[in-house]
Order: structure tokens, then sequence, then C-alpha cells
């Protein structure tokens, strides 16, 4: 699941977005850390999430923007005959060799990477980044 999902994963960017005030408190080590303990704990986070829906009919909605700020979001509706239908938007990041990499996923109105990153923050102002980085490591 790794090799196919992570790639279309902007990893490095999520994972400074997650650290959010501490960006500038660790060194490089910490951060090449954090960063893969981000890219392990995004494979199963993301991939419990998608591979729970089996035979529901996936809707792509035409992307909002045009990206010329590097920025873009699709639209995705998730339809099962007889469920509401659920609303995803997967928020997308071109990155400097101008491939389209997924940031975010905003499932019914919630932000996985708001909401995250301010559980993430309040845990390194508690623990360190260290304890942080074995704790995401455990997860995945």
């Amino acid at each position: 699941m790794k090799t196919r999902l992570i790639p279309h994963i902007d990893t490095k960017f999520v994972s400074f977005k997650l650290l959010g005030k501490h960006v500038r408190e660790i060194n490089k080590g910490q951060a090449l850390a954090f960063i893969d303990a981000v890219e392990s704990y995004l494979t199963v986070t993301y991939a419990d999430a998608l591979m729970s829906y089996k035979g529901q009919e996936v809707r792509f909605i035409k992307p909002n923007g045009h990206g010329d700020n590097g920025y873009a979001s699709v639209k995705t509706e998730i339809v099962e005959p007889g469920k509401p239908t659920i609303d995803i938007v997967f928020k997308l990041r071109r990155d400097k060799s101008g491939t389209w990499r997924v940031y975010d996923l905003v499932a019914e109105g919630i932000s996985l990477l708001n909401a995250k990153q301010k559980e993430i923050i309040a845990r390194i102002s508690e623990v360190g980044i260290d304890q942080v980085n074995q704790e995401l490591s455990a997860k995945s």
C-alpha cells in the first residue's frame, strides 16, 4: 500500500504543516525522523480510511481553482444507495517538480491536517519532538 499511496502525498509539506510553530525549534535529524514517522502514520491512516470503501460509486467533481497558485481542490462524492452521500475534498499542491500531490483530505467539512496539527503541536509542547516521533512510529 505504501508504494501506491505515498508517491501521491506531499509528506514533507504535510510534516512541516503539522510541526507548526515547532518547525524552527528542531534540528535536521529530528525533522527527517518526523517526516519518516508522518509518512508511516499517513500510510496506515489513509489506507485504513480508503479501504473502508467497497463497492460505492465515487464521483469526482470538477476541480476547484486552476492551480495557477500551486494549489487546487478536488471534490469527491462517495455514493451508496440508501445512505447519505459522503463529501470528501482532496487538497493538492504542486511540488517543485510540477507534480500534484495531496496534502490534506477534508471529510464532511473536517480537515484531517488541521485536526492532526492541533493535536501534534500540543503534544510536542508537552513531551517534545523525539517522543512524538516515537508515538507516531508506534501507530504505524
